[in-house]
């Protein structure tokens, strides 16, 4: 029988693990089959990097995934106008993005935060530096008009965590964070990520992006982190129900 390690233990003590009916969708890069093998009862969160997708992301899902499916975007679903449109404009997925808000999930609060930190925006690796630009506003003021939004070289922007958006978000309150960057349990990940779940009181961070099945923790022990691998299934629990196809990036640290 599965028993929860040290780590669900100190999370178990926080009522995190009180709720256990969510599977957590790692990177899946085109193929969306195997969700069908979470748990029928469960919700289901993606954490981003859906691309490449050429058709709205509802077509792509599984008979009864949609009705409980949450998800953020990942770096990659900025890559081309189609996939973005195919994710954040599906109609049929209008209510499902948690990325930049917090949604009450069940009887958990859940933040979301998509994208990836870019270092001419805001790269609080180490530490949670000042940005350069706080907004995408901002940014766009310091661009020549030809390479403003609209003009067709916006690239830069696509996909960066902004600091306004992730201020925004510091001030609410969540259990548990899903986001596509990871925090520094990663040997890749940002002190942003620590220090956004440290202000939201969320006892649960889980992350894609790095394609690398793991659990470890931040914040001095007292957030858990889940990192979910390339087209894997892990559960809130911390059961990998399908593990991830490691493809890059280094583990934990």
């Amino acid at each position: 029988m599965w028993r929860p390690g040290p780590l669900g233990v100190a999370a178990a003590r926080h009522g995190v693990l009180n709720h256990p009916g969510i599977t957590f969708a790692g990177d899946t890069h085109g193929c969306l089959d195997h969700l069908i093998e979470a748990p029928p009862d469960d919700i289901i969160i993606h954490v981003g990097d859906f691309a490449p997708v050429d058709r709205p992301v509802s077509e792509l899902l599984p008979p009864g995934v949609l009705e409980r499916f949450y998800f953020i975007p990942g770096n990659h679903d900025y890559d081309r106008p189609a996939y973005r449109e195919c994710l954040l404009e599906d109609p049929a997925l209008a209510g499902r993005c948690l990325h930049g808000c917090v949604l009450q999930i069940g009887k958990l609060r859940v933040a979301g935060l998509g994208g990836i930190f870019k270092q001419r925006m805001w790269y609080p690796q180490k530490r949670l530096t000042a940005p350069e630009y706080p907004s995408p506003e901002d940014y766009i003021r310091t661009l020549p008009k030809k390479d403003r939004p609209g003009a067709g070289s916006s690239r830069r922007m696509r996909g960066a965590i902004w600091y306004s958006m992730w201020a925004q978000l510091a001030c609410d309150r969540a259990d548990l964070l899903v986001t596509h960057e990871a925090p520094t349990s990663h040997a890749h990940g940002f002190a942003g990520i620590d220090e956004l779940a440290r202000r939201l009181g969320a006892t649960t961070v889980v992350h894609g992006h790095h394609h690398v099945d793991y659990a470890g923790t931040v914040c001095g022990g007292s957030v858990r982190v889940l990192g979910v691998g390339l087209r894997g299934l892990t559960r809130l629990d911390g059961r990998v129900l399908r593990a991830g196809m490691r493809s890059r990036g280094q583990g934990p640290r």
